[in-house]
């Protein structure tokens, strides 16, 4: 095989390692459930409900796209937990997270991988707009 067969190989062989690392699986999201914290009634505010899943394919490409979209955090933060959202893959593996979405306009939204709890990602303003209109107003 020659040199260059041979880095080519290679180089597509470290794409799908490097791909296989990101944040969000590549695996088909089935369902999100989204759980209201007691931060709500702490707050003296009614949360947008207890317990809700979103199962239509446009509800999961929105939240595939937060999930894709967002930006990690540089520094470890301190943040109180809005929802819990369990993701549900096809294969009935699981992820959690926890969302913080808030219904105000013009506000950037915050994820955080429940595995890596120390690690935190910033939802840009637009997806974070489509989601709170999601989650606040259906």
């Amino acid at each position: 095989m020659s040199k260059l067969m041979m880095l080519v190989l290679l180089f597509v062989l470290f794409c799908g390692l490097v791909g296989c690392t990101e944040k969000g699986s590549e695996e088909k999201i089935t369902s999100i459930k989204l759980t209201s914290t007691d931060v709500w009634e702490r707050a003296e505010k009614k949360p947008a409900f207890k317990e809700k899943t979103f199962d239509s394919p446009d509800d999961i490409e929105i939240f595939q796209g937060a999930i894709k979209q967002a930006t990690e955090v540089e520094e470890i933060i301190d943040y109180l937990s809005l929802f819990h959202m369990k993701v549900t893959f096809e294969d009935g593996t699981e992820k959690k997270y926890i969302l913080n979405i808030v219904d105000e306009d013009g506000q950037k939204g915050l994820l955080v991988d429940t595995a890596t709890s120390e690690q935190s990602y910033i939802i840009p303003e637009s997806i974070n707009e489509a989601l709170r209109k999601m989650i606040f107003t259906k």
